[in-house]
């Protein structure tokens, strides 16, 4: 299915990590430990800053026993600081290593599934920029779901929960006027984080339009200039930037409103706490430095929940962006598996023979190529196949190679319906040269090596022979080590 049609589409938030195994449970299990730890930390640092700020304010009157208490609460911290050392480690390590290999899985198997699909699948439902862009950008997107976005949101929710709870067992007064207030906080950096990434994913795809088109312009530079096309390329990049202006400077106002916004709504809250804080003392309901660090607990603790809104949106692209990367690792497998015969032939004499074959392509199912069509190709012939443009010369190549099913009929070699000869070996005894071949970054021998791994040197010296390359090939510097580009 092609990305146009599963828009919209999400996978379940647990299905992200079909891929993990037993030591991808152990990491994330200690993972999240780690985060939970690392993320009450927090709350239990204020404790001790209570306590430390009761101790320096008495400190003029009791000096000796004020700086005792000032050195057992600093080894406290040191105590803390080694706890928040380990935990975040984990957190960290643990979430973005077992990410790393479910998302290294992932990839195998999107793209074992993609290499056992039929050629139909990439005419009818998906283009070869939409494969390479499920194996790239979108396993990025779920990859940083799987692995340190869902550390932070552990951590920040822990501190949210671990920071209320402290707070309502030391002062639940000031906890309980903070809950109320922590809602608007949270509402004012969520909107704040929501529009930005909004607005900056759409700059981001701007700037990834305007790449295309000039990747199109310079791959294709000839073409352009060929049709003198060159204003017409310029005023299209200038289009797509002045889109990119456009969005920019949306996002732009939109992240200075909201900050603003963010941080009028925070300041507006702590005055309304320090307030709240001074009655609390002045009653004598709590000392200074618990009803101080209470404050500051609850504040920042219910701070965590804007700072985890990023995360659950990073859930919400990962769930989006799985859908088809799961939908072609469990498209079944058609053509391919059609033939549960293993069958190979002893001996070849490559008679090919088509009979009554019917045949139109996938994606144009109304356009008929074959009616009936018979073909007869004896061994040891060379046959050149003459028509006009459409009139199926490539067409017989593909149905030889079985990259298409026909409608009906049959295709024989040695007369032998290829539909029961196993697969793999077919295609071993078929040697397809395009008219423009791949060429892969590698050097000129692998490259001669893809159609047959253990060639022979007097085999590939013969194949250089009879395509003509030998002569030139020799010249080069490196000979058929000449190191080549990939081009297509």
């Amino acid at each position: 299915m092609s990305k146009r049609a599963s828009r919209g589409k999400k996978v379940p938030l647990l299905k992200l990590f079909s891929f993990a195994d037993f030591y991808d449970y152990v990491l994330m299990a200690v993972g999240s430990v780690g985060a939970c730890i690392h993320g009450a930390s927090v709350p239990v640092f204020f404790i001790f800053f209570g306590k430390i700020i009761n101790v320096v304010g008495l400190a003029y009157l009791f000096p000796k026993e004020a700086s005792h208490q000032v050195a057992k609460y600093a080894l406290d911290f040191v105590y803390l600081s080694i706890i928040i050392l380990f935990s975040s480690w984990a957190e960290v390590a643990c979430w973005m290593h077992t990410g790393e290999r479910q998302v290294a899985k992932m990839r195998m198997a999107y793209l074992r599934s993609m290499l056992n699909q039929d050629i139909s699948l990439f005419d009818t439902e998906g283009s070869t920029g939409e494969v390479i862009s499920s194996i790239t950008s979108d396993i990025i997107v779920v990859q940083e779901a799987l692995s340190e976005k869902v550390g932070n949101f552990m951590h920040f929710i822990s501190r949210f929960i671990a920071g209320f709870i402290i707070g309502f067992l030391r002062v639940w007064q000031i906890s309980l006027v903070t809950l109320a207030i922590v809602p608007l906080i949270a509402i004012a950096g969520g909107l704040y984080a929501y529009v930005t990434f909004g607005l900056i994913a759409k700059v981001r795809k701007s700037y990834l339009r305007a790449g295309e088109i000039a990747q199109e312009v310079i791959g294709n530079v000839r073409t352009v200039q060929a049709f003198g096309g060159e204003q017409r390329a310029v005023i299209s990049y200038k289009v797509a930037l002045r889109n990119t202006y456009k969005n920019g400077r949306k996002a732009g106002l939109a992240k200075g409103l909201g900050l603003g916004s963010m941080h009028c709504v925070l300041f507006l809250s702590w005055a309304l706490l320090v307030w709240f804080t001074s009655i609390i003392v002045h009653k004598n309901i709590a000392n200074g430095g618990k009803a101080f660090a209470t404050m500051l607990n609850v504040v920042i603790s219910g701070l965590s929940l804007g700072q985890a809104a990023p995360d659950v949106s990073a859930f919400i692209r990962a769930k989006t962006a799985a859908y088809p990367i799961f939908e072609m690792i469990e498209r079944d497998i058609v053509s391919k598996n059609s033939s549960k015969n293993d069958r190979k032939l002893k001996k070849i004499d490559g008679h090919i023979q088509f009979t009554n074959v019917c045949f139109s392509y996938p994606s144009r199912p109304d356009v008929v190529i074959f009616n009936n069509f018979c073909l007869e190709i004896p061994s040891g012939k060379v046959v050149a196949i003459v028509g006009g443009s459409g009139s199926g010369k490539s067409t017989i190549i593909s149905l030889i190679e079985r990259f298409y099913e026909p409608i009906s009929g049959q295709i024989l070699l040695d007369r032998n319906d290829i539909k029961e000869l196993d697969l793999k070996w077919l295609r071993h005894q078929i040697g397809l040269v395009n008219q423009e071949p791949a060429l892969f970054a590698t050097s000129i021998r692998e490259n001669i090596l893809y159609g047959k791994n253990d060639a022979t040197p007097e085999e590939l010296n013969r194949a250089l022979e009879l395509s003509d390359a030998l002569s030139f090939i020799n010249n080069l510097p490196d000979g058929l080590d000449t190191q080549v580009i990939m081009h297509q």
